[in-house]
């Protein structure tokens, strides 16, 4: 049974209001409190984990390995995959015919459905050495 609370729709509004951005906890904490809201650390955790849980926003491992998070803001979000640089951790969002073709790829070879809403490309961006076309 799933159930708003004040707290939850406060933290909800937040993500919502920064779709753009990938946010963590703290962040998310420290935007609410320049509202005059206080909600606190654990109840944001709680409330993120359930938020996951029903596909509501994404959860990002970062390089330092911390989580960030994202309101889907609409199916697009769904239809693309990630690369996050290791180096600065810019997360970037990618789609194209060559990694749907891989997709299918490795669905027809290895009867694997890869899973667009988490797939995420670890690498270098071009700021942090990355290569150039």
């Amino acid at each position: 049974m799933n159930y708003n609370t004040k707290q939850r729709e406060l933290i909800l509004n937040c993500l919502m209001e920064n779709s753009d951005k990938h946010l963590n906890a703290f962040e998310i904490m420290e935007l609410l409190k320049v509202k005059k809201i206080n909600v606190g650390q654990a109840t944001i955790y709680r409330t993120l984990e359930k938020l996951i849980k029903e596909n509501i926003i994404i959860k990002y491992i970062t390089k330092d390995n911390s989580a960030c998070y994202q309101y889907i803001a609409d199916d697009n979000c769904v239809m693309h995959n990630h690369l996050i640089c290791s180096e600065c951790g810019e997360l970037i969002h990618i789609k194209g015919k060559y990694l749907d073709r891989l997709s299918e790829h490795i669905q027809n070879e290895y009867g694997f459905l890869i899973d667009k809403f988490r797939t995420v490309f670890y690498g270098k961006c071009k700021s942090c050495g990355g290569q150039t076309k």
